[in-house]
């Protein structure tokens, strides 16, 4: 990435820009190319200050201000890829006090208090597709709820994920008004877990059945919650009565 090099250290430095942090990963927007990129700097800092953003080596425009903003700064429209927030704290190096710097490379004609850079990525986010057995997670995965996890998720170093060896379903049963609860290991039969619902499978089915109510799918009483996915298509399924059935 092709940068504009600013003074290191100074005055409160390490607190100088405050989100997004070093390494982050920021979502695109939903059905976008790009993202609103929200900076969050210290308004604690008074004096003069300048700040720009570099998207993909490509430098932006640069904000000249009397004082750090204290209310975010929010950068629209910045595609997928590696980009950087430079911060620097100016000051008049012997020279007309009037005078305020227009780009980057004028900073070097003044004095620095302090600067500070953060380097983040945007980057389309993805759901990760737990199983069984542990798996690594990225920065930019979407983790679904009912996870068993490792490690540190926040910064995702040497952070895995899997399903747990033992959860609980909340099943809604056609005909009951509150949804029963029963507990699912991998191997859990359909026709097990309506045993556990105190059900039996002469009379009852487990079905997927999408979003819309269009279409809809029979497990098999001999399938395991590991073959019909259960874990993920958990909030689709339910367990209702044969259509045959009779009171």
């Amino acid at each position: 990435m092709a940068v504009v090099p600013v003074p290191d250290g100074g005055a409160g430095s390490d607190r100088l820009i405050i989100a997004p942090k070093p390494g982050d990963y920021l979502p695109l927007n939903p059905g976008e190319a790009c993202a609103d990129v929200r900076v969050q700097f210290s308004g604690s800092i008074a004096g003069p200050c300048a700040f720009w953003l570099e998207a993909n080596g490509t430098v932006g425009s640069m904000n000249v201000l009397d004082k750090v903003p204290s209310e975010p700064v929010v950068w629209h429209k910045v595609p997928e890829g590696q980009h950087r927030v430079q911060l620097v704290l100016w000051t008049p190096a012997g020279m007309d006090a009037s005078l305020r710097p227009s780009k980057p490379e004028d900073l070097s004609s003044f004095d620095s208090r302090g600067s500070a850079t953060v380097d983040f990525r945007v980057k389309r986010f993805e759901d990760f597709i737990p199983s069984y057995e542990w798996k690594e997670v990225e920065r930019w995965h979407q983790l679904p709820p009912g996870l068993e996890i490792v490690g540190d998720f926040s910064s995702c170093r040497s952070c895995r994920a899997k399903i747990p060896d033992c959860w609980p379903w909340r099943v809604q049963v056609q005909g009951q008004a509150e949804a029963m609860e029963v507990l699912v290991r991998r191997e859990s039969t359909m026709a097990e877990l309506l045993e556990q619902l105190q059900l039996s499978e002469s009379t009852h089915e487990v079905v997927w059945c999408d979003a819309d109510g269009k279409h809809e799918y029979t497990l098999k009483p001999n399938w395991t919650a590991q073959q019909a996915d259960l874990f993920k298509y958990r909030d689709q399924v339910q367990v209702r009565r044969f259509a045959t059935m009779v009171d």
